[in-house]
């Protein structure tokens, strides 16, 4: 199973159908987490007119995750929602409010409830509780290396991301959002053999 996290930020790129069609059309067990997008943005919003607590933020950050894969599902009707994305097989959005607010996850030291941790970390976290063969992160910003600590540095992820892969033992890609076509290669060549 490859847990695939799409960047909010995809919210404004004409790519986002392209990947939301290549990732339905596979033949791979993927689980799709969305970031928060402009859903998160009206988080910030409201963090800035009115006194939110951090948890609070984050709380409604989580549900802006949820919106957006709503969206997404609109958008490619042949990929669906899951609570439990252990069940089924193929390409599936993941709705994490159950799984991280009803059934209250946050007793993870990786997962503090605050900004510093974004839907990033979560989809890391989220590969390592189901035993992901692979975590890939799709990002609007161009990519020059892969030292996790740099990704840090320059805002690519969360300050929480690097102490949450330290316990994932699935590799992790990162790409750009033109990479479509990267990606799906990637999938058929190396990675159903490997993985």
């Amino acid at each position: 199973m490859i847990v695939v996290k799409i960047g909010g930020s995809l919210y404004e790129s004409e790519a986002l159908p392209r990947w939301l069609t290549m990732l339905a059309e596979l033949s791979t067990d993927i689980v799709i987490v969305a970031g928060g997008g402009p859903f998160a943005d009206q988080v910030r919003a409201a963090s800035k007119r009115w006194p939110l607590s951090e948890v609070a933020a984050h709380d409604m950050a989580i549900l802006a995750m949820q919106q957006f894969a709503f969206l997404m599902q609109d958008l490619e009707p042949r990929l669906r929602i899951s609570n439990d994305v252990r069940q089924g097989q193929g390409a599936r959005l993941w709705a994490p409010s159950q799984m991280l607010l009803e059934e209250a996850q946050f007793d993870d030291d990786c997962l503090e409830r605050s900004w510093q941790t974004t839907s990033d970390t979560i989809a890391a976290w989220l590969a390592r509780e189901i035993g992901a063969t692979r975590l890939c992160l799709i990002k609007s910003k161009k990519l020059e290396d892969n030292i996790i600590t740099n990704w840090e540095k320059k805002d690519l992820v969360d300050n929480n991301f690097s102490k949450t892969v330290a316990t994932l033992k699935a590799p992790i890609n990162l790409y750009h959002a033109l990479d479509v076509d990267v990606f799906a290669r990637d999938c058929a060549m190396q990675w159903q053999s490997n993985d």
